[in-house]
């Protein structure tokens, strides 16, 4: 019998919990779950004795008020300082560099998403074409004129200038990625398989300590704020009588 300070943690609540707790076998997944709400309870008696009345906002249960109001009260959120934002900026230099351009041409071996068959076929062909192009790169434009199934190949497969959020995802995080000169595999994506040249990248623009400021205090300032409500339910927990588990915190959305 699992229980937090008198309330008992039912079976029923456990199999209700475990959908948001996935796990790679069962008796982890109970656990996590049964961690989740003895924080919460122990979290909910926290904010019956603080005497916390909470307005529940939309799509939120008043429990859920209650937990946010205690959390609110007790744990604000830090400010991050000038010294912090700019040390981490200063130590992070590629995370504030502006996406990159890309000039490229394309083959397109087109080929519907859910053809097995039909896409290992057309992945050995680009690989094929690959082949081709290493003994001959000045045949791209001819290639593409002959093989490619982009509109594009009325241009000799020339995709212009790319940058992110020009192209379907999967393609972008690929090609963003390459250098330039031939790619020596083909790249998927959800229209068949591209053989792909880059004829030119051109580096993000970097930005200033001041636009970047703004996201870093943020980013900062929650990452404080989720340690300081880690040591604040593992405080909790401990003025909290609990039976029947013995707890680790894990990294729940409540600790999260």
């Amino acid at each position: 019998m699992i229980s937090v300070n008198g309330t008992t943690i039912t079976e029923e609540a456990i199999a209700r919990e475990l959908q948001y707790h996935p796990a790679t076998d069962m008796a982890e997944a109970a656990h996590n779950a049964t961690t989740a709400l003895v924080i919460r309870q122990a979290l909910l008696d926290a904010a019956t004795t603080r005497g916390i009345l909470a307005r529940a906002e939309d799509g939120e249960s008043e429990e859920e008020a209650k937990i946010r109001q205690l959390l609110a009260a007790d744990v604000p959120v830090p400010a991050a300082s000038e010294a912090e934002c700019r040390r981490y900026f200063e130590h992070n230099p590629e995370k504030f560099a502006g996406p990159p351009i890309i000039e490229a041409r394309h083959i397109l071996l087109g080929i519907a998403r859910d053809d097995e068959d039909g896409r290992r076929e057309r992945r050995a062909q680009a690989e094929v074409l690959i082949d081709n192009l290493r003994l001959a790169p000045g045949r791209f434009g001819e290639l593409a004129q002959l093989h490619s199934d982009c509109p594009s190949k009325s241009q000799d497969g020339n995709l212009g200038q790319l940058s992110k959020g020009s192209t379907v995802p999967e393609f972008e995080k690929q090609l963003l990625r390459l250098p330039e000169g031939l790619c020596p595999y083909p790249l998927e994506s959800r229209y068949g398989y591209h053989v792909v040249f880059v004829e030119r990248y051109i580096a993000g623009k970097s930005l200033e300590f001041d636009q970047a400021r703004p996201r870093i205090a943020d980013y900062l300032s929650q990452k404080a704020h989720r340690a300081a409500i880690r040591h604040y339910i593992q405080r909790i927990l401990a003025e909290s009588e609990i039976s029947g588990i013995e707890l680790e915190l894990p990294e729940t959305p409540l600790t999260q």
